[in-house]
Order: C-alpha cells, then sequence, then structure tokens
C-alpha cells in the first residue's frame, strides 16, 4: 500500500519550488541590497542579483538609482543569455551545417538556444523608471533609445539620441545610431551630418564608417561609397556590403 498524499501540502510544496523567485534574505537595508547586487553579479547569479535588486525598489521606488542598477543587472543578464545562446548556435551549426537555421528573426532563434528576451524588456521598463526620477541619466536614455533603434522605431529612437547628445555631446555611439536612424527614414542629408560628425569625433570607428558608405550607396554616389570602402579596405576591417 502506498501512503495517501495530501493534495493541499502537495500544491503548497509546488508553490514553494515552481515559479518563485530565488531566496534573498527579507529585512535588509537598501544599501545592503545594493551590495548583494553587485556581489551575486560579480559571481555571475543574475537571478539573484535581480531578485535584491528589486527588493531595493521596493524600499527606494522614487531613487533613480535603485532602478538604474535594475535596469543594468536585468542588462547583464540578458546579454550573458546572449553569449551563451550564441555560443550553443554555433556549436549547432559546427556539428550540423546542411540543417536549415531561421536567420530572419533571430530573435526566435536565439531562444532555442537560451535566449532570455524579457530580461531587455525589463531592463528597458527599469531604465524608463531611472529617467521618470532622474532625468539627466544619460546612459539610461541612450538604452531606451537604443532599444527603440533595435526595434525600428527610428523616430523615437531619434528623440532619443538627441536627448543623449545634449546631456553628454561627447558619446559618439549616439551620433552613429542616429545617423542610420535618419538613413532608415529615408532622410539621407540628416543621416550623412550625424554620421560625419561621428566620423570626426572617432575617425577609426569602422561601423560609422560602413553607416556613412551605406547612405552614400542608399543615395547612389558611387566615388563617396568607393571612398569609404578602400578606408576600410586600408583598415582591415569588413566592408560589408559596400
Amino acid at each position: 500500500m502506498y501512503p495517501k498524499i495530501n493534495i493541499g501540502i502537495l500544491f503548497l510544496v509546488i508553490l514553494l519550488f515552481v515559479g518563485c523567485e530565488p531566496s534573498v534574505k527579507d529585512g535588509l537595508s537598501y544599501d545592503e541590497y545594493v551590495k548583494l547586487v553587485r556581489s551575486y553579479s560579480n559571481e555571475g547569479d543574475y537571478d539573484r542579483a535581480i531578485a535584491a535588486g528589486k527588493k531595493a525598489v521596493r524600499i527606494q521606488p522614487t531613487d533613480g538609482d535603485a532602478h538604474y542598477l535594475l535596469a543594468m543587472t536585468y542588462r547583464a543578464a540578458y546579454d550573458k543569455s546572449f553569449d551563451d545562446a550564441q555560443r550553443k548556435r554555433i556549436a549547432t551549426i559546427i556539428e550540423n551545417p546542411r540543417k536549415q537555421y531561421n536567420n530572419e528573426d533571430w530573435v526566435e532563434e536565439y531562444k532555442k538556444y537560451g535566449l532570455r528576451p524579457e530580461l531587455n524588456t525589463l531592463a528597458t521598463q527599469e531604465f524608463e523608471e531611472t529617467v521618470r526620477y532622474s532625468p539627466s541619466s544619460w546612459f539610461a536614455h541612450y538604452m531606451i533609445a537604443t532599444n527603440n533603434f533595435t526595434n525600428k522605431r527610428f523616430r523615437d529612437a531619434i528623440d532619443g539620441y538627441k536627448k543623449v547628445i545634449a546631456l553628454n555631446p561627447k558619446y559618439v555611439n549616439s551620433y552613429s545610431l542616429m545617423g542610420e536612424a535618419y538613413s532608415g527614414l529615408g532622410e539621407y542629408s540628416q543621416a550623412i551630418q550625424y554620421l560625419q560628425a561621428a566620423v570626426k569625433m572617432d575617425p577609426k570607428g569602422t561601423y560609422t564608417l560602413l553607416r556613412l558608405g551605406r547612405v552614400y550607396k542608399k543615395m547612389e554616389d558611387w566615388g563617396k561609397a568607393a571612398e569609404i570602402k578602400k578606408k576600410l579596405i586600408d583598415m582591415k576591417a569588413s566592408y560589408g556590403d559596400l
């Protein structure tokens, strides 16, 4: 005879182990939770770092720094899941080169290998909370703008990058990505203006040069596109589809 199982107790046990956050001690101070976030992050234990970050936000919900720390932790966890998924996918391709792979929707493809896109969504939400309480946090504005850029919301991305430039005019990536966003809207003169500004700030920035060359190619300015291609070749950098 098997012993009778109390269904109510079994249900409670399942709740304890399924779908709950990693265990992080309650009752600590804000500063102690911040220390835990950094400690767990250094160990690569991002799930516990996130749990500690949430507790810090609950203590100081209107503190931009608290939201920024949680946002950066979500983003670090997302980046790790991306790197791990990329390694697994490359290993699979090497083992099965003839298999058909989804190269159109890379997010869905990478999810098969462990990518956690929801972490990027949560990071963006926390960056938005950051600028709500700390409007001068230029990097939070940059991350929000870049999320819009990645999702091809180019006008929103441009508005965001303008905020970044107003707060930190020396951050070259804002100029480069804003140039490409303008290109995505077909506004090539504006694209060239910001890409040339980025090149002036960082003449060896190969991604910016490639973006500028592609704009010239779209405008059918073959001479300037060829000049950019030659520069990239001289720099021994990839010149993509130029």
